[in-house]
């Protein structure tokens, strides 16, 4: 079985989908931890290479890629698992890959103390940044649950 847990930056899907696999023995596949490895990687700040991806949409192409091949390796040897991140839900739909989606939303304050705690900054600087992912993608947190999954979602805090 695949399981997505979608939401906005600092929702807590990446929490929700590390417990999920340590409780239930999923393999974890997190495309917000691939992201950041990807800006780590360029030297580059989380905001910066969302940036850069406006520009260059083959940097959503490859963390796209990515994801997709892990998960049809898992697939192929019949290995449950858990994706997280913003649009996998939308990117396996539309491959056609079943899946039951699962999505997660936070109060904007919340998100952003918890990006400020795990990114060690200020929260005024982690709910700028989070505020210019969201606009940079076009949707804020009504526009995100309605078009990630179609889905009805619920806050949590």
């Amino acid at each position: 079985m695949i399981l997505v847990i979608g939401g906005p930056p600092g929702s807590g899907k990446t929490t929700v989908a590390e417990r999920w696999a340590k409780a239930h023995g999923y393999a974890l596949i997190s495309a917000g931890t691939k992201f950041r490895a990807m800006a780590k990687a360029r030297g580059l700040s989380l905001e910066a290479l969302g940036r850069a991806a406006e520009k260059d949409p083959s940097i959503d192409r490859a963390l796209d890629r990515a994801i997709l091949e892990e998960i049809r390796a898992k697939e192929a040897v019949r290995t449950n698992v858990v994706v997280d991140g913003r649009i996998q839900a939308h990117l396996l739909t539309r491959e056609g890959i079943p899946c039951l989606k699962v999505l997660i939303n936070a109060p904007l304050e919340v998100r952003a103390q918890r990006i400020a705690q795990r990114e060690k900054k200020p929260v005024a600087e982690a709910r700028r940044e989070v505020v210019a992912r969201e606009e940079s993608n076009g949707f804020g947190t009504s526009r995100f649950t309605a078009s990630t999954c179609g889905t009805r979602a619920s806050s949590i805090s």
